[in-house]
């Protein structure tokens, strides 16, 4: 089930503006990569705060 949640925060990812989630991206994308066997990714997403909000 964790894993069908994680899609659904990158589908909300491609709504909100690329600029935005770009630089939360980058931190996410490392800590996505890592973890990304675990399952994890929802954790790693919610982990990084919002910079551009």
């Amino acid at each position: 089930m964790t894993t069908y949640h994680s899609s659904y925060i990158f589908q909300l990812s491609s709504f909100l503006e690329l600029n935005i989630l770009r630089s939360i991206l980058e931190v996410n994308y490392v800590c996505v990569s890592v973890k990304r066997k675990i399952k994890a990714k929802d954790t790693c997403i919610i982990s990084s705060p919002p910079y551009g909000l």
